[in-house]
């Protein structure tokens, strides 16, 4: 008579890195710009962009680049590293010039902005809770349909400390960004 096997350990599912996917994209089995960011060691397709989330993308992107000085990097659209199983990719992200890109983590972000057509409840919900547990200070998330800007504050590990939604007339300033402020009706092409 055979012995039973011993029971098998329930199947895990396996947690990229941040070099899993460097190495992957280097390797050329993911395409160099896909369309994806790890969350959590995992790797997460990102909604596809229709014409209205490019303009919105490009207009607030032309209000940044003409706010700030050669003192601020402004990226757009590329992964964010805030540690080595998470990187996601915000629509804009601007950090001190004094930092090199590869050393930038949460707290360094003076300002993460995403756009949201079609993913508001992530963008609120999951996204936010991400950025916040690893130090984002100032989080923006555009709602293209409404119009309405959404601004998160005082990161914790539970979620934002602040949170608050504001109409296209509104003028937001930047919290870590001096002079920098933000109505959404005044966007050239969207506003």
């Amino acid at each position: 008579m055979n012995a039973p096997l011993p029971p098998r350990s329930p199947a895990r599912p396996h947690r990229f890195t941040m070099d899993d996917l460097r190495a992957m994209v280097a390797a050329g089995v993911i395409e160099e710009g896909a369309k994806i960011e790890l969350i959590e060691g995992e790797l997460v397709d990102m909604a596809a962009e229709g014409g209205r989330h490019t303009d919105w993308v490009s207009a607030v992107g032309r209000w940044l680049i003409s706010g700030l000085d050669l003192s601020f990097v402004v990226v757009p659209g590329s992964t964010l590293p805030l540690s080595e199983m998470v990187g996601p990719k915000p629509d804009w992200w601007v950090f001190p010039a004094a930092l090199r890109t590869e050393d930038v983590r949460g707290p360094d972000v003076l300002l993460a902005i995403e756009i949201s057509d079609s993913t508001l409840a992530y963008d609120l919900g999951e996204k936010a809770a991400l950025y916040a547990r690893h130090g984002v200070r100032d989080y923006w998330v555009v709602q293209v349909e409404t119009r309405q800007l959404y601004v998160h504050r005082d990161p914790a590990a539970d979620g934002y400390g602040y949170r608050c939604r504001f109409e296209a007339d509104d003028s937001v300033a930047a919290l870590l960004i001096p002079n920098l402020s933000l109505a959404l009706k005044d966007l050239p092409r969207v506003g």
